[in-house]
């Protein structure tokens, strides 16, 4: 029977394994355009070689967030220091500061960090690959102990199905309960990538109803 069951569990290997490859997708995606951001920086910062400091103010697009995040980095540098130095005050300072509040929104700060620290697709799609892998290992292990608590050890999962909508959707008959499983998706404004929700429905033998759990 155990064979059985880890052969039946091979829809829910489909379903996060697809999840895994929709994130690894996603952050490339983030890379490749952090990178453009950044070459665009860099080209205006290379620009203001030969401008004067009144050039450079004059291309600021919001001056006084800029003034705020100089006052800001001035502080952290150079302890309670209120001056600004006025070639901060700059077009590429500002982008510099805009990237960073995208990318962070984009993604989290430790995958910010990460894009930041790979310069290269190749090094990067590398190393989000194995980050993402050890993650979505431990989502899959983490839904079947969640399965296993709520209807125990699991018995024959052949009603789960790997859904026309990307989800996992069915029943898997356990020990002690059958456990219903729905996937719904979230979107929309700000959200980061991709998020799946997984509810699990436990319907005990004999009865209705029962208690929803989300991831």
């Amino acid at each position: 029977m155990a064979d059985e069951r880890w052969y039946n569990m091979e829809q829910l290997n489909l379903f996060i394994e697809q999840m895994k490859n929709q994130a690894i997708e996603y952050y490339k995606k983030i890379h490749a355009e952090y990178k453009v951001k950044k070459n665009e920086q860099w080209s205006i910062y290379e620009l203001e070689h030969s401008m004067t400091k009144e050039e450079k103010l004059e291309s600021v697009v919001n001056k006084n967030k800029v003034k705020k995040w100089v006052i800001d980095y001035s502080r952290g540098s150079y302890g309670n220091r209120e001056s600004i130095p006025i070639y901060y005050l700059c077009r590429s300072n500002e982008l510099y500061d805009e990237n960073n509040e995208w990318l962070e929104e984009s993604t989290n700060k430790k995958m910010a960090q990460e894009i930041k620290g790979y310069s290269k697709i190749e090094t990067f799609g590398e190393r989000v690959e194995e980050m993402m892998t050890k993650e979505f290992e431990r989502k899959r292990i983490s839904l079947i102990k969640r399965i296993e608590k709520k209807g125990g050890k699991i018995v024959d999962a052949i009603e789960l199905h790997y859904g026309y909508d990307s989800g996992i959707n069915g029943t898997i008959e356990c020990e002690n309960n059958i456990v219903k499983i729905e996937t719904i998706f979230a979107g929309g404004y700000n959200i980061q990538c991709l998020h799946y929700r997984v509810l699990i429905k436990v319907i005990n033998k004999g009865t209705k109803g029962g208690k929803n759990e989300v991831e």
